[in-house]
């Protein structure tokens, strides 16, 4: 099941040894890499921080990271990885964590099983029908920004 979640110290010591198994290589990153239990976070943290700027990467904006998990879960409901009505009720997280921004909308309306234009009650097979036309619709709208992303391969992110 997708889950949005913050990343633990031994997720930052894992994802170092990731990134030197994939030939990106740092000062800070190795440091990283080798620290061993017991886990300072302040430690991992400042290491960790210190590995993208050595990389010359930046970390993306909070709305950035959530629109990136929200095209996750759609892509988690289309795959069938995710339930259809589990994904709609993180949908709706989403959008309400981004404040209940007009392109989500639909969201607020499906978590509460209703349709979005009629306002009609919605349920089972019909219900996950219309999330799944909706993630589709979504993940349609889904472009990674530039600055979301390192400019080298971290597809071993914590």
């Amino acid at each position: 099941m997708l889950q949005m979640r913050s990343a633990t110290s031994e997720d930052m010591v894992v994802w170092a040894v990731s990134m030197l198994e994939a030939d990106v290589d740092s000062k800070n990153l190795r440091i990283l890499a080798s620290l061993s239990k017991p886990l300072y976070s302040s430690e991992v943290e400042d290491y960790f921080q210190r590995s993208f700027k050595d990389l010359g990467w930046s970390f993306p904006k909070p709305e950035e990271v959530l629109r990136l998990y929200a095209c996750d879960v759609a892509e988690g409901i289309l795959s069938n990885m995710l339930p259809a009505v589990e994904g709609c009720r993180e949908m709706y997280r989403v959008a309400r964590a981004l404040d209940y921004p007009s392109d989500m909308h639909v969201w607020i309306y499906l978590d509460d099983e209703l349709d979005a234009v009629t306002y009609e009650n919605l349920s089972g097979v019909e219900l996950e029908d219309v999330i799944q036309r909706e993630a589709k619709a979504f993940t349609e709208s889904c472009v990674v920004h530039p600055s979301a992303r390192p400019t080298s391969d971290c597809s071993a992110t914590p």
